[in-house]
């Protein structure tokens, strides 16, 4: 609450930020740049320390939460996965002893991936590293992330979404599996790259540089907001000259 960040200059980066986050929701940072949202994600995987405020989880401070119950609960994706040292399966798995191979196919088939990766010369045993595979594409990379979270269901999934593949169909099973996730109790909170993301989100957080510059629905800011309106046409309208 009141969280302001500042950067090395001095320069706020989160200017007296107060907003709440509940669990099963689905929740989209907007902003005029990507540095203050992704300085909001990263405060709520513990890294950074406000000037001012502090940031809490379930009433509790984030400060005074041991690293190691943090990563039990909060859980980071990205375009690339991450993928660490390993095979495909054990970076799902993760070291749990109660997930099994039909469980990993299934979470796969829900992010319509398996396939893709079937068609890798060794399948679900295809060995990645914390750097990466160029056989892999990032629609394939993005959705071991999600299968991960399906199979793990963190209490807060931090997602930086990808752009949608240009031969996606209308229903995205990414989104879908994000859905999922919330249905079961999960806060999962999105740096957007898709508009359908931000039209199914239950809450979209607004950032004008530092500052809030709104909260709420979809629907709600496209009717209030014209830096809404403008940042909708600049990042998620394919027809706009230049893109």
């Amino acid at each position: 609450r009141d969280v302001t960040l500042i950067d090395s200059h001095g320069q706020p980066i989160l200017n007296h930020i107060t907003t709440d986050f509940t669990p099963k929701s689905l929740v989209s940072l907007l902003g005029t740049d990507s540095v203050s949202p992704q300085a909001m994600v990263e405060l709520m995987m513990g890294f950074g320390r406000p000037k001012n405020g502090e940031v809490r989880i379930d009433g509790l401070r984030l400060l005074d939460l041991h690293p190691a119950s943090l990563s039990k609960n909060v859980m980071w994706i990205e375009p690339s996965g991450p993928l660490w040292d390993g095979t495909i399966e054990e970076n799902l798995i993760g070291g749990d002893s109660t997930i099994t191979s039909p469980d990993v196919v299934e979470a796969l088939r829900e992010v319509d991936v398996y396939d893709q990766i079937q068609r890798l010369p060794d399948g679900l045993t295809t060995y990645t590293s914390v750097e990466g595979t160029s056989m892999m594409s990032t629609e394939v990379t993005y959705g071991i992330g999600l299968a991960r979270a399906l199979l793990h269901r963190p209490s807060i999934l931090l997602v930086s979404e990808p752009p949608a593949p240009s031969s996606q169909p209308s229903a995205d099973p990414c989104l879908k599996a994000i859905r999922k996730l919330v249905d079961q109790g999960s806060l999962v909170v999105v740096l957007p790259r898709r508009l359908q993301t931000l039209r199914n989100a239950d809450r979209v957080i607004l950032l004008n540089g530092p500052n809030l510059a709104g909260e709420g629905k979809h629907t709600e800011l496209l009717a209030d907001s014209d830096l809404y309106r403008h940042l909708n046409y600049l990042l998620f309208n394919p027809y706009r000259p230049g893109r």
